[in-house]
């Protein structure tokens, strides 16, 4: 059951635990997984520069965090950095060795800056990964939602309640699907997986 709902879109949970995260991470000695609790927060509810610094102090403790190099690169895309944003995806690729999670993010952030061809290339390459290993459908979605392929996207978003994917569980919050909240169909989706719609908050 999710909480209410403000005008955000923002799951009033979230709005409820920050100082609860913040405690935690105090008592944890500042743990690398309650910070990116910390940076779920800021992103859920725009604050873009605040996650980057709370990802930047985790890169301080531990560089290898692929996590935080999705977070970072996500959100330098978020503020028209581009250079600084394929930088950071293109380093959570390589720490995951391709985990297509993290390759997914390297066809969105071309694909927002309008680089059509490269986001392309992964998207298919995402395909060819998925006939041999599960590639969630949900994060791939976000390659056509940026380059302005609704109806590719919303296919995508269709396999992905298929598929059951947990990333559905972010649509009222995820900047991914920004370029699609505008369309009907994105209000039939959150029906479907039992979300509220802007007319029912």
């Amino acid at each position: 059951m999710i909480g209410r709902v403000d005008q955000r879109g923002i799951d009033s949970r979230h709005l409820n635990v920050r100082a609860l995260l913040t405690g935690r991470l105090l008592k944890r000695g500042e743990s690398l997984v309650v910070r990116s609790e910390l940076v779920d927060l800021a992103d859920y509810e725009r604050r873009y520069d605040d996650a980057i610094a709370q990802i930047k102090k985790s890169l301080e403790m531990d560089p290898t965090f692929v996590v935080s190099h999705w977070y970072l690169g996500l959100f330098y895309q978020l503020k028209g950095m581009e250079q600084e944003a394929l930088r950071e995806v293109e380093e959570a690729v390589r720490l995951s060795d391709g985990d297509p999670l993290y390759l997914a993010a390297l066809g969105r952030v071309p694909a927002a800056f309008g680089r059509a061809a490269e986001a392309e290339a992964t998207l298919a390459r995402l395909d060819q990964m998925g006939s041999a290993r599960y590639v969630s459908s949900y994060y791939v979605a976000a390659i056509p939602a940026a380059l302005g392929h609704r109806d590719q996207a919303f296919a995508r978003l269709d396999r992905a309640v298929e598929e059951r994917s947990h990333g559905l569980a972010l649509l009222l919050v995820d900047p991914g699907v920004d370029p699609l909240r505008s369309d009907p169909r994105f209000d039939d989706l959150l029906r479907r997986v039992g979300l509220p719609t802007k007319r029912s908050l």
